[in-house]
């Protein structure tokens, strides 16, 4: 389903996300509920149904589904460009109580037709702000090297500036962040048919920052003629080392004290709309857009230049 591919790319600064990003399927019920509702007037029943079949989870095998095209989430640190992206890549695996989602891994420890409780880890992707490698972004510097590795320390100092000469504070004069891993626990609950209501708490288990997040999702699937539908609320809560770490400026950074800051713990509200429309039994239509607004403990960072990010993405998506 493209809700998860969307996840997994775009949405990853949650942990529903997408959200993304994970499935909103429990393993139990992934072999029996198609990723997108029954739909469309105009496409033939045979068609749909097999197209339906194409988009389910399957228990104990890999899923790989991908969508090309082309997206792009707003730049909201100073000194970086907007993140421009063609093929977003969705990969999971579901046994009976291990899951492999797009970067995160976890086991169910409670499940039932309705709700599922499982504990999980996954890189937190809040350092995906501050790199324009879309591998970064996708799967974490750890697996490719680079700024992951890289330990806060200050980059210089800011001695050498004059009392009419002050330095913005931007990606390139403050100290490299890091990539850190949280893990945690979330529940999903299926109150009814399209559905899904989640909430997951998470801390940081790589002593980046020592913080943790917590974030509430509602989602509600609404087949048209037009195609599918999935609207998404969601309401994140990140503690105020979590958003020091990345958006403070103390003396670890290279510049002056004039633009020091302390970041605080912020509540960032956001909302999702997608939209698929299946074309033949494996490929589909797919767009996706979001906004998320930052609060104002990220926002009146120096390092930050806006109040909110978004993301599009418009193209094709295959189900193998």
């Amino acid at each position: 389903m493209f809700s998860m591919i969307f996840a997994s790319a775009l949405l990853a600064p949650l942990a529903f996300a997408h959200g993304q990003t994970h499935s909103e399927l429990t393993p139990e019920l992934a072999a029996e509920r198609a990723a997108e509702p029954e739909h469309t007037q105009s496409t033939n029943d045979t068609t749909l149904a097999q197209f339906n079949d194409s988009l389910k989870v399957f228990i104990n095998q890999i899923n790989v589904r991908v969508a090309m095209g082309y997206g792009e989430r707003s730049s909201i640190i100073r000194g970086t460009d907007p993140l421009s992206f063609y093929v977003l890549p969705d990969v999971s695996y579901y046994g009976e109580k291990f899951f492999f989602d797009n970067g995160m891994l976890g086991y169910s420890i409670k499940q039932s037709r309705r709700h599922e409780v499982s504990i999980f880890t996954k890189l937190n992707t809040e350092f995906s702000y501050f790199t324009d490698s879309i591998t970064g972004y996708w799967f974490g510097d750890a697996y490719s090297g680079g700024l992951s590795s890289t330990s806060m320390q200050p980059s210089g100092g800011w001695g050498d500036f004059t009392d009419d000469e002050e330095i913005l504070p931007d990606v390139d004069n403050v100290a490299k962040r890091a990539w850190a891993i949280d893990a945690g626990i979330r529940v999903d609950y299926y109150p009814a048919e399209r559905t899904h209501v989640g909430l997951a708490v998470q801390q940081d288990i790589r002593n980046k920052h020592n913080g943790y997040s917590a974030a509430f999702m509602v989602s509600q699937g609404v087949p048209t003629g037009l195609g599918n539908f999935q609207v998404k609320g969601e309401l994140t809560y990140k503690s105020d080392k979590l958003v020091d770490y990345y958006y403070g400026i103390s003396s670890r950074d290279n510049v002056a004290p004039i633009y020091h800051y302390r970041g605080k713990a912020v509540m960032q509200p956001a909302m999702s709309l997608h939209w698929q429309y299946p074309l033949r039994e494996r490929l589909s239509l797919v767009s996706s857009a979001r906004v998320m607004w930052l609060g104002d403990g990220v926002a009146d960072s120096p390092l930050v230049t806006k109040d909110t990010t978004t993301t599009f993405f418009l193209g094709v998506s295959y189900a193998f």
